[in-house]
């Protein structure tokens, strides 16, 4: 949620975690924290804006339009689907050894609550809530997700 800079939409993305986790989907979000330039040096926010995906190391969609009802039906932007586990492996290995340094991997608990786990290891440090997240930003995701304005999102 911190790394997202439209909290409405975290509302109606946040309801389905579960149900990802639940189907095996491993889930990463991006730490806004954890952003240094690679051109300067300098530390920067990080926001949530990239429209990637890779499926089982075989297939990888890469896009420009976002990924929900409203761009679907209204934008012009594309997506590329591109079938191929090698271009699926690499470009999975390329996301996958940065991931600890700039993003959650967000996981079910034995009990089943979901939890954000922050670098690999014993050092990882396991949150319980939105990392980083404010109580404006989390109340406003709440209610989106409770308002029925899923198709605007």
């Amino acid at each position: 949620l911190a790394a997202n800079n439209h909290a409405y939409v975290h509302g109606g993305y946040f309801p389905w975690r579960r149900e990802l986790l639940s189907a095996g989907i491993e889930l990463y979000e991006a730490r806004a924290d954890a952003a240094i330039s690679r051109v300067t040096g300098a530390p920067a926010h990080l926001t949530m804006h990239t429209k990637g995906a890779v499926i089982d190391r075989a297939e990888v969609l890469v896009s420009s339009m976002n990924l929900d009802p409203r761009s679907i039906e209204l934008n012009t932007e594309i997506g590329l689907f591109i079938d191929s586990p090698e271009l699926g492996a690499q470009f999975a290995e390329a996301v996958t050894s940065d991931l600890p340094d700039f993003a959650y991997a967000v996981a079910l608990d034995p009990e089943g609550r979901i939890i954000w786990r922050e670098g690999t290891g014993p050092e990882a440090t396991l949150h319980r809530s939105e990392p980083g997240a404010g109580i404006f930003a989390r109340l406003t995701a709440l209610l989106t997700a409770l308002l029925p304005v899923k198709s605007q999102l």
